[in-house]
């Protein structure tokens, strides 16, 4: 053989028996997970690990379009909070409703829930939206007038503002 076919002949021996890198797991080995909090949880988004390991969120009609307080950027969302009307009169607006809870130091969001508001034909258990139905009116701004629309006889009228 010349020297350049031995040479070329070396060359592919070297490239066809590389050395294993120790750090490689041998075959049949399980590679070890590294230690993620909360098994690996995503802080920003798991409503049973939000923000912390085993804070849970409380999911508002979970599983239909108006589900509210879902973890956002590792917080808690803003859930819809409930004006009940025995007289049918309701303040002006959902800005107007969740001043109303002074104590609380809430204002209403137009995009922490599925809607800024609704409202609702309550009977025994409140509004259908837990059954999957759908409310009489909905709110799409915290300063939209609300007009309280035709319910069913009966039905005590629910307005729901998504306040945080």
């Amino acid at each position: 053989m010349n020297s350049r076919t031995l040479l070329l002949f070396a060359l592919i021996q070297l490239g066809c028996h590389r050395p294993v890198p120790e750090d490689l797991v041998e075959e049949g080995e399980e590679e070890a997970l590294p230690d993620l909090p909360c098994g690996g949880a995503d802080l920003q988004t798991d409503n049973q690990n939000c923000g912390e390991c085993g804070l849970e969120c409380l999911i508002q009609f979970e599983n239909t379009p108006y589900a509210a307080g879902a973890c956002q950027a590792g917080e808690c969302g803003p859930h819809y909070w409930t004006y009940i009307s025995v007289d049918m009169t309701f303040p002006e607006t959902c800005d107007d409703v969740c001043a109303s809870f002074t104590n609380e130091g809430v204002s209403c969001t137009d995009s922490g829930c599925s809607l800024a508001g609704y409202v609702c034909g309550a009977f025994d258990f409140g509004c259908e939206l837990y059954m999957g139905g759908d409310p009489e009116l909905e709110i799409t701004t915290c300063d939209e007038i609300i007009e309280l629309p035709v319910l069913d006889p009966g039905a005590v009228p629910v307005l729901a503002c998504c306040c945080e």
